[in-house]
């Protein structure tokens, strides 16, 4: 009803596709929280429309793209997940004021990697190396722009534990695990 009661001004203005794509995510955010992830798809495509389309903010556009990362990670799409991530990450780069965003989707987006290479067979190393690298590139990357007082700070380091458990270095991953239990 909000949506349909939206659609009937006009013109068109910016306040206009922020506020619709607000609704939508939202509505598509309930859709994930019961499962039903198909119900959820138009509403996000609808919103990509407007993010690629129209004039909004950066957050909005950051907003709609990590709801379809998200959409994709929970339907254990974990390749077009990372790809939404990396997406947030090309647009963020070297964006004043969203460098919080930008580090989570670096950290996300090794998450996605860290799941793709737990669902492969030992036996695919070549795949398996890569998404090792990816890992270790996307954390890499934001290392030193992280502090133990930043909110990406344990993500970051539950995925360097992750990392290192993945390459069987066992006590290296350790210390990132009791590093995390300090910080807590």
């Amino acid at each position: 009803l909000a949506l349909d009661n939206l659609k009937i001004y006009e013109p068109k203005a910016s306040w206009y596709y922020i506020i619709y794509t607000i609704f939508c995510t939202n509505i598509a955010e309930s859709y994930h929280s019961n499962l039903e992830y198909e119900k959820a798809l138009p509403y996000l495509q609808q919103c990509i429309g407007i993010a690629e389309t129209q004039k909004i903010p950066l957050y909005n556009k950051y907003n709609v793209y990590s709801y379809v990362a998200y959409y994709h990670d929970y339907k254990e799409e974990h390749l077009k997940a990372a790809e939404w991530f990396e997406k947030i990450i090309a647009m963020l780069r070297n964006q004043p004021g969203h460098e919080y965003y930008e580090v989570f989707s670096h950290i996300c987006a090794a998450r996605q990697y860290a799941m793709l290479y737990r669902a492969l067979p030992v036996s695919d190393t070549l795949l398996r190396n890569e998404y090792l690298q990816k890992q270790d590139e996307l954390l890499e990357a934001v290392s030193g722009r992280i502090t133990e007082k930043d909110g990406n700070y344990l993500p970051w380091l539950m995925g360097l534990a992750e990392l290192e458990y993945q390459r069987g270095e066992y006590a290296k991953a350790a210390a990132y695990l009791e590093e995390c239990l300090e910080a807590y």
